[in-house]
This record gives structure tokens, C-alpha cells and sequence, in this order.
């Protein structure tokens, strides 16, 4: 159960952290526990101990040191690659009963394989090699050349067995996290990711709250499953108006929310008028109502969220079919012409 766990949790690339402590705090408990069993067969403390330290304020150094989220993950085989060379330093401190300890090089693998792609492990026998040696120098040259193959090939099996595990489980978990994340029948963003997409709202983003007007009337006249499939082409429109750097939303029923990535007030207007070309393709015909609020700075996400859905319910107490905002340094509002049923826009200076 606890390998699963920790299966679990090296195959969430959002939990990269965890895993480089886990590591780490390994490491220190190995040459601890190589240090003190020593200590305890009569060798002398005096060497050990700033070896024990140095290791562990090199681990520490390690986690602290590096910004984990965003370094790439092979850069993670750092934390056994330390411990190994900590192991080494007590086998040269220790002689003859570092032999003792010459199967602990294994959770180095272990770790790669718990952490990294498949056949990564293999950057860590520069290091485990002479690491090993190192712990059974005492040992006649015969049977190094015995076990070292063993021990190698024991090493790689091992790791790569997990990580041929923990990427399948990887592989599973982000394709799990893609269906949860999204909106299975509009293909846009859930409501599950919107805390996400708030968080990372920045000055000078453009809230876009739409809604798709009349859309009980489309339930009752053509039928539920008519009405998915409007909800199912207008994300499909969405999409295609949306830039490399903007999120859509599926926000609650017939209302979607789009995050424009700081945009120009001609480029929020281009939007619009796309996205009303786009949905004119749409059986039945539908019209949609949307309000538009700029984040500013010293605004928080949730007044900007506040000030389009005022705006939205202002727009379809208007007579719906229309945009309106304010996404420049003035309120300006746009009823679409009744001769088109989807030509609102938003404008500004």
C-alpha cells in the first residue's frame, strides 16, 4: 500500500515537491543511520560526523535551493545523486563495515524510477558505480567482479520496472485530469478549473460573461437534445475565435465566461463580431448577450467578475442580442440591428 502511495503521487506532476522532500529526507536518514550504526561498532565519531552534516546541509541546500514547480524533472535526480556521493564519504570514513551498507545505492534507483521517464536511471551509475565501490573497497577483486554486474543490473531492473509503472499511472492520470477539466459536452474549461483561471488573471484581462439568449425557449420549442447541440457548436465557435493565451469557460448552463489575455479594446471588439459571424451557423439560429469588464489594477478578480455580470444582466434587460463593458478608459454599450441576429459589439477607445 505504501508503494502505491507513493506511486500515486510521483505519477502528479503537480506534486514534484513532495516527492524531492520524500527523496531528500531519505537521503539524510541513510547517512544518519550509516553514521550512527558506525559510531556504534567502535568507529570514531570525529570523522563522521561533519561528513553526516555536510550531507545533510547539502540536501538541504538542495531542496531549498531550487525552484522545483519549474525546473525541468530530470533535474530531480540531484537529490540521489547528493545522498550517493554522502554514502561514499562514509564508506571512505568507515572501511572495512561500509560493506554492510553496500545495498543501500538501490533506493537511488528506486527513486529515478519513482521520478523520471524510463531508462533516466541510467544517469545515475556515473555516480552509483564508484559510490558502490566506495562502500566495498575492503572486498577481494574477485568478488567485485562478481557482484558489480549483479548489483548493475539489479539497479536498472528495479528502476525501471517503477518507472515503467509510474508512467503508465502518469500517462492515465493526466489523461483523467484532461476529462475532469473539461466540459464534456462544450469541450470548454469546467467550472472545476475556474479557481485556477482566476488565480491567474492579471491586470489588464478581459472578462467576457456570455450568455446564450433564450436558450429555455430552445429546450421547450426543439427539445433538450436541441439544445445541447447549441451548447455544443457555440463552444465549438468559441473556440475557434479564442487566442493562443485566452481560456473559455463553461460557467453555468447557457453562460460562459471567457478570459481574454490582455487585450486591445479593437481586439475585444474583434472578438465579438467573430464570434457573432461564427455562431450565425448554429441550427436554430441563437443570439447571445455578453458583459465585458477590464481587470484594473488594484481591482480584485471578483469585482471585475461582478462588474460583467452586472453588465450582463443589464444588456438582456435591454433587449438581449447585444455587448456592453467597459474595456477602455469609457462604458460604451452596442445593441446589435434587428435586420441580424448576432452583430453586437463592444467598443472602446
Amino acid at each position: 500500500m505504501l508503494f502505491l502511495r507513493l506511486n500515486r503521487i510521483a505519477a502528479d506532476h503537480r506534486r514534484r515537491r513532495p516527492m524531492v522532500v520524500l527523496g531528500t529526507l531519505a537521503g539524510i536518514a541513510a547517512i544518519v543511520f550509516v553514521g550512527v550504526l558506525s559510531v556504534w561498532n567502535g568507529v570514531a565519531a570525529l570523522p563522521l560526523l561533519p561528513i553526516c552534516l555536510g550531507a545533510c546541509l547539502l540536501q538541504a541546500i538542495v531542496y531549498f535551493g531550487i525552484p522545483w514547480q519549474r525546473v525541468p524533472r530530470v533535474a530531480i535526480l540531484v537529490v540521489p545523486a547528493v545522498w550517493l556521493g554522502g554514502l561514499a564519504a562514509c564508506g571512505l570514513a568507515i572501511g572495512p563495515l561500509a560493506t554492510n551498507f553496500a545495498g543501500l545505492p538501490i533506493l537511488a534507483f528506486l527513486f529515478a524510477g519513482l521520478t523520471q521517464a524510463r531508462w533516466r536511471s541510467l544517469w545515475l551509475l556515473p555516480v552509483s558505480v564508484p559510490a558502490w565501490l566506495t562502500l566495498v573497497t575492503e572486498t577481494g577483486a574477485t568478488i567485485v567482479r562478481l557482484w558489480l554486474p549483479v548489483a548493475l543490473i539489479l539497479w536498472i531492473v528495479i528502476a525501471e520496472a517503477t518507472a515503467y509503472q509510474t508512467n503508465n499511472l502518469r500517462r492515465e492520470m493526466r489523461r483523467l485530469h484532461r476529462e475532469v477539466d473539461l466540459d464534456p459536452l462544450t469541450r470548454l474549461a469546467s467550472r472545476r478549473v475556474l479557481p485556477e483561471v482566476l488565480r491567474d488573471v492579471a491586470d489588464g484581462d478581459v472578462l467576457v460573461l456570455i450568455d446564450v439568449d433564450h436558450f429555455k425557449s430552445i429546450n421547450d420549442t426543439h427539445g433538450h437534445a436541441a439544445g445541447d447541440q447549441v451548447l455544443k457548436e457555440f463552444g465549438r465557435m468559441l473556440l475557434r475565435c479564442l487566442g493562443p493565451h485566452d481560456v473559455a469557460i463553461r460557467y453555468g448552463g447557457e453562460e460562459l465566461l471567457v478570459v481574454l489575455a490582455h487585450p486591445t479594446p479593437q481586439a475585444v471588439t474583434s472578438f465579438d463580431r467573430s464570434l457573432r459571424r461564427e455562431v450565425l451557423e448554429i441550427r436554430p439560429r441563437v443570439s447571445f448577450t455578453a458583459g465585458v469588464s477590464r481587470v484594473v489594477p488594484g481591482e480584485s478578480v471578483d469585482d471585475a467578475l461582478a462588474r460583467a455580470d452586472a453588465t450582463l444582466y443589464e444588456m438582456k434587460s435591454a433587449g438581449r442580442n447585444r455587448a456592453g463593458g467597459d474595456i477602455g478608459p469609457r462604458d460604451v454599450t452596442h445593441p446589435a440591428p434587428d435586420s441580424r441576429p448576432a452583430a453586437g459589439v463592444v467598443d472602446g477607445v
